[in-house]
């Protein structure tokens, strides 16, 4: 959940709602490998903008545009590929330090 919450395109809130707390909430609540009130309220918000029920539960076809919505950033931003780049880089730091101990 919160890597759709990076796009907020994705989700319908009310007014009231601190998208930037439920978000640090959503994220303590991954961490604890826990389903809370945050995650609900976040997957409620993202079945409104789906125009699906937001009944907070995982359903089929909830799950199906939760994962059309990351198919296509996975496409556009290709993350896989940032990380390729981001470990090589680290390689390539390592081998320069390994290079410069052995002399």
């Amino acid at each position: 959940m919160f890597l759709l919450l990076k796009d907020p395109a994705q989700f319908v809130f009310s007014d009231a709602v601190d998208v930037l707390k439920l978000g640090q909430q959503v994220e303590r609540e991954a961490a604890l490998g826990t389903f809370g009130s945050a995650t609900t309220e976040v997957l409620k918000g993202f079945q409104r903008a789906s125009e699906l029920e937001d009944s907070g539960e995982v359903d089929e076809w909830t799950a199906y545009s939760m994962n059309a919505v990351l198919l296509r950033w996975v496409f556009t931003y290709n993350p896989f590929q940032r990380f390729d780049l981001a470990s090589a880089r680290q390689q390539e730091a390592l081998s320069a330090k390994e290079k410069a101990a052995r002399f």
